[in-house]
């Protein structure tokens, strides 16, 4: 990972070509974690600033359908699902 992109977020000391995934995962959780995971599925906030949500949903995926598609969406929008 070149310099500038990891500088920002873990340091001017971080080396990473003598990172060991295995005894330093921990610290670069806890430099990241605040910024990059998804502590709740609330979108008001980002909803009540105009934020919109642009969703792809393959059709070609049997896992995967539309119809699961459209509950997740009611889902977030606190909607009854329609059946």
């Amino acid at each position: 990972m070149p310099p500038a992109t990891s500088d920002w977020a873990l340091g001017n000391d971080f080396d990473w070509r003598t990172f060991d995934f295995d005894h330093d995962m921990d610290a670069v959780d806890d430099a990241l974690a605040a910024i990059l995971n998804a502590n709740t599925a609330d979108l008001e906030g980002f909803r009540s600033h105009g934020g919109k949500i642009g969703h792809l949903a393959g059709a070609g995926g049997s896992a995967y359908r539309g119809i699961e598609h459209r509950r997740l969406l009611r889902a977030v929008n606190r909607q009854p699902d329609a059946r």
